[in-house]
């Protein structure tokens, strides 16, 4: 008898994307690709599985060895002449061997950074039960292959609907800000603060104190307090090359490199954070920062000062996903063809984290057709029309995306919640391939741009290509900045009154405006750039989302080089 056999692993969003760090999020996403990495391993070489999803790799790193690849959080593989009774045997034991997995990796993360038996056993209370473990499959005859896997994804959605959990009985304590559902256990004492003192509304008969542990000296900031789910992701070991800072990103971005090799310094996130410290009339404290890094640090502050350098205060974080896969998955109706797809996904997984990191980023996550990374200002645009241009090649399909600027000063929880908004609100639109650009600025404002395609296409409405363009116009000093302002200045009342004036009437208004900004324009550039402006004006978003438009890319402008 043959049989489909789904298996998926979570939670992956809260795990990965719970974090004030970019390299917490990387490290949740690793810990997971790793987990996946090993049940995939189990099922090929235990139980002679033929794996449908994910096929990233002709052959799987021998165990113990750490691929560099991310995996998506579920799998699905066929199995021929098995009876029901064995198929529940592979599934218990393969959960079995996840969960495992998962408690022996972080009881090994949480040794290495030197916690003694008494944090290990409070650690393993909240790390028992969090992973969530999903896995069903379905009986099929010869020549229903295509339905029994539309049965089995009806079917594991049901199941995850349920969510079951059990109580975890820790007493009373303080959250994690990150994982709320469990206590912080572990606290990091303020010794500038006398007498020195553990944060707010820890238990102090219920927690360990970290605030001497050396290993953890410059990656747990004094005062603060976290869960064990926490904990193992700040500490989980990663090469500096493979993620950094996000202010060591921004960095990167504004410094040639003959500025580190003639200042002698080593650039690191420590230098970085602490420079950013130093700019912001912060003190740099050596609690917080090597003496090295200090030294580094206030070095390369003379400099910028001296060069007048500009530091980068807003970065870009950008999520998207594959439009419709699983509508696509169950099209493609046969084995064959779906593990033809499987394979084209996973070769952009592969190529996706190099595209980032040739343009200044940080990729985070590159499970297949999801994606989740940073990027500087500076090279936005560039980079997710090559991703596009890549999945489209790769792949055969589009993405949508959310694309949000934030300021490094934001939490960065808030700043993914607001990418999934945006995200969401791509997927929305008609046929898809779209982005949905917000600007989250320091002074609380929110400004979220419509939806927009991707790429050109034969209806002319605006694309990626339009904003980057307008964008550039502002930067490079062609057009005066005062041109947005001023349109935006004699639309406003519109706004305010609910009303939309007609395209005609806006039309000359917005040619007023062009005419006295663009005077070293020809008239033909001035007549393309009033289609530009023009492409964004109407529709369904009106007035709101045309003045949107303009302040998201006068902000953009501004903030890039």
């Amino acid at each position: 008898m043959n049989y489909l056999f789904i298996f998926t692993i979570g939670p992956v969003q809260s795990f990965i994307e719970n974090s004030r760090k970019a390299r917490d999020m990387y490290a949740g996403s690793k810990l997971l690709s790793q987990l996946m990495e090993g049940a995939v391993r189990e099922l090929q070489r235990g139980w002679n599985a033929d794996v449908v999803f994910p096929l990233q790799m002709k052959e799987w790193p021998e165990k113990g060895q750490n691929s560099g690849s991310n995996m998506p959080n579920r799998l699905i593989a066929k199995f021929r002449d098995k009876d029901e009774e064995t198929l529940k045997t592979i599934a218990s034991s393969l959960e079995a061997s996840v969960r495992g997995a998962f408690l022996s990796l972080c009881r090994k993360i949480l040794q290495e950074v030197q916690i003694g038996e008494t944090g290990l056993e409070l650690s393993e209370l909240q790390l028992k039960d969090f992973l969530e473990v999903y896995w069903m499959y379905e009986k099929y005859e010869d020549g229903d292959y295509a339905g029994a896997y539309q049965r089995l994804f009806s079917g594991i959605n049901a199941v995850k609907g349920i969510r079951p959990f059990e109580q975890t009985g820790e007493p009373w304590g303080r959250s994690c800000i990150l994982f709320p559902e469990y206590n912080a256990i572990f606290a990091k004492r303020n010794l500038s603060k006398s007498p020195s003192r553990f944060p707010h509304h820890v238990n102090q008969a219920y927690v360990y104190d970290i605030t001497e542990n050396q290993k953890m000296r410059y990656r747990v900031k004094p005062g603060e307090a976290m869960s064990a789910i926490a904990l193992v992701k700040r500490m989980y070991p990663r090469p500096e090359a493979d993620i950094y800072s996000i202010r060591l990103m921004l960095l990167k971005s504004r410094l040639g490199e003959d500025v580190v090799r003639d200042l002698d310094i080593q650039l690191s996130d420590g230098v970085s954070n602490a420079l950013y410290d130093l700019a912001n009339d912060v003190d740099a404290s050596a609690e917080e920062y090597r003496e090295n890094e200090l030294c580094d640090a206030q070095k390369l502050y003379r400099c910028i000062k001296k060069q007048n350098i500009k530091l980068a205060s807003y970065y870009a974080l950008v999520k998207f996903d594959g439009d419709s896969m699983g509508e696509t998955f169950i099209k493609e109706g046969t084995e064959a063809k779906q593990k033809e797809l499987s394979k084209k996904i996973g070769n952009f997984a592969q190529a996706a984290p190099g595209i980032l990191l040739r343009y200044g980023g940080l990729p985070v996550f590159a499970g297949g057709e999801d994606f989740f990374g940073f990027l500087p200002l500076d090279t936005l645009f560039n980079c997710m029309q090559e991703l596009r241009t890549e999945f489209l090649k790769k792949v055969g399909l589009t993405f949508s995306a959310g694309i949000v600027i934030a300021h490094l000063m934001q939490p960065l929880k808030e700043v993914v919640a607001e990418a999934d908004v945006l995200e969401k609100a791509a997927k929305r639109a008609n046929g898809k391939n779209a982005f949905v650009l917000g600007v989250m600025k320091r002074s609380g404002e929110r400004v979220h741009m419509p939806p927009y395609k991707m790429d050109r296409n034969i209806s002319h409405t605006p694309c990626l290509a339009d904003v980057a363009e307008l964008t550039a116009l502002l930067k490079d000093g062609s057009l005066s900045r005062s041109l947005f302002f001023n349109i935006s200045r004699l639309l406003e009342p519109f706004r305010d009154s609910g009303k939309m004036p007609q395209t005609q009437m806006a039309e000359l208004l917005i040619q007023g405006c062009v005419d006295s900004a663009a005077l070293d324009f020809s008239q033909p550039e001035r007549r393309k750039l009033m289609d530009d402006l023009m492409k964004f004006y109407g529709g369904e978003y009106g007035t709101e989302g045309f003045l949107n438009v303009l302040n998201a890319i006068s902000f953009v402008a501004r903030e890039v080089l």
